[in-house]
């Protein structure tokens, strides 16, 4: 485990806690809402014995990073990730991002280019836009929706968290794992729990997907019943010509944990 300074808040430090092993071609995992660099495990050591060099951090306000009072949303969360692969000194890098994950991914391009990056890859991706409006008919959450979240995230985070995740993983994996990914949930800030989801929400990634240039994959999980391909994964493959696209079948959204072996099989055959 390490760490590094991305930034300060009134002359404070804001650290982030990254794992780093191997060596070879760096590939960068982005955690979704509201995980950690945990849920990754599945995908290290596989990558590490064939030759990578695996980097997986908590963002800010989740897992072992710092918590801040602000910066959750995605500009900043994007010069997180540039201050991560600038300080590391990254090149050639495959950024992975799961969910709301790759927002800050396609954010980051869209602000720092793509010098540093080789490809990308959005695992059940959240983009290109979650939120339900005028013009985005398509949106997983309208109004009604995004304020009971709101709401049931103050009052109660941790049931809604909870339950949240059973839907993650389609109630698939055993007691003890769900407690554990339970556990390193609970350990974000209440806050950026909340300022993060105000932000997946609210963010539209239309005009940042146009600026990607590099080769990409759309890997989404056949059953995922949080955001529905159509909505999803359908739609970024489209807004990304030559991408690649592959369909986990019979997984949920967060089959990078519930189904490792074709997740890591797509996605050595992807880096490669």
């Amino acid at each position: 485990m390490a760490s590094i300074d991305v930034s300060d808040e009134h002359g404070v430090p804001v650290r982030l806690r990254y794992d780093d092993h191997g060596d070879g071609r760096p590939v960068v995992f982005v955690h979704d809402w509201p995980l950690c660099a945990c849920s990754w495990e599945a995908q290290l050591e596989p990558l590490v014995e064939r030759g990578y060099r695996v980097i997986a951090y908590d963002r800010r306000g989740f897992g072992g990073s710092d918590k801040p009072w602000s910066g959750y949303d995605f500009d900043t969360l994007a010069d997180d990730l540039h201050a991560l692969l600038a300080g590391l000194d990254l090149t050639g890098a495959a950024l992975v991002g799961a969910g709301s994950g790759g927002g800050e991914i396609v954010r980051y391009l869209s602000r720092h280019g793509d010098e540093r990056v080789e490809r990308v890859v959005f695992a059940g991706t959240a983009l290109p836009y979650l939120y339900r409006a005028v013009g985005n008919p398509l949106g997983t959450a309208g109004d009604d929706l995004v304020a009971r979240i709101r709401a049931e995230l103050r009052q109660d985070r941790h049931t809604y968290v909870s339950r949240h995740l059973t839907g993650y993983f389609n109630d698939t994996l055993s007691g003890p794992a769900m407690e554990y990914h339970r556990g390193r949930a609970a350990r974000a800030s209440a806050r950026a729990a909340r300022e993060f989801f105000e932000a997946a929400m609210h963010t539209d990634f239309r005009h940042d997907l146009a600026q990607v240039r590099v080769p990409a994959l759309v890997l989404h999980g056949e059953q995922d019943r949080l955001l529905p391909r159509h909505q999803t994964a359908d739609r970024v493959h489209e807004a990304l010509p030559g991408s690649r696209y592959e369909l986990i079948a019979g997984a949920p959204h967060g089959f990078f944990l519930t189904h490792p072996r074709q997740t890591n099989r797509i996605l050595l055959d992807f880096l490669r």
